[in-house]
């Protein structure tokens, strides 16, 4: 009989928070965030959960966590405490299912130029990657769900990530659909929170309104033990 053997494959879902540019108004912190999910290990239940429990709240759309925070987008006419239940839901999703999550942000202070904002970028993610370069050779596919939002982060992901087996990465897919891409973009938000706290930095008036230093704690501690490691 012929053994018949399944190719491994590794989805990483990738989004941004943040600009490149350096004009008056633009953001202080440039963060990527990046959620790592191995195909064989089912998150089937975890996922009927949370469309179960969104349905029950009567919410169909992508969660944004920027604009969930804000009140603006899908969830303008929610209040804060319908906005937080939403939150809770994709929180608990996060916390309890087979994936690894990775952020880094950067204080755009130090830098002055776009390229150097890239370099540093595309240096966070090979040091990710060369850290743990058995367990990424360890896949025979990995595909990288990023939608293409910024074009310089879109490239460095093509140079760093091309290096490795089976490197696809997937621009189009359904934001609604794909629960874990919404994970990453909620932990642009909440990391960056975390970020802020552990260096002392203070927080907005949008993002002190909607959290407090006890759900900071709780995020910590919630995530902590899906956090990818850099050995």
């Amino acid at each position: 009989m012929t053994k018949i053997t399944l190719n491994k494959r590794l989805n990483i879902f990738i989004d941004e928070t943040g600009e490149f540019g350096f004009v008056r108004g633009a953001a202080r912190f440039y963060g990527v965030s990046l959620v790592f999910h191995e195909q064989s290990a089912s998150i089937s239940n975890e996922l009927n959960t949370l469309n179960e429990r969104l349905e029950h709240l009567n919410f169909h759309s992508m969660i944004h966590m920027g604009d969930l925070v804000s009140g603006h987008g899908d969830f303008i006419g929610m209040n804060i405490k319908e906005r937080r239940k939403i939150y809770i839901q994709l929180h608990k999703f996060a916390s309890t299912i087979p994936a690894n999550y990775y952020s880094f942000f950067i204080d755009k202070k130090d830098f002055n130029t776009n390229h150097a904002l890239e370099g540093r970028i595309e240096k966070a993610l090979q040091e990710l990657i060369l850290s743990n370069l058995k367990y990424f050779q360890n896949f025979d596919e990995i595909k990288v769900y990023y939608d293409g939002g910024q074009r310089q982060l879109s490239k460095i992901i093509d140079k760093v990530f091309g290096e490795l087996n089976g490197y696809e990465k997937k621009p189009d897919f359904d934001h609604t659909e794909k629960k874990l891409f919404q994970v990453a973009d909620m932990l642009t938000y909440v990391d960056k929170l975390v970020y802020k706290y552990s260096n002392k930095l203070k927080f907005s008036k949008t993002e002190i309104s909607f959290f407090n230093y006890k759900t900071i704690d709780k995020i910590k501690r919630d995530l902590k033990n899906h956090r990818f490691e850099q050995k």
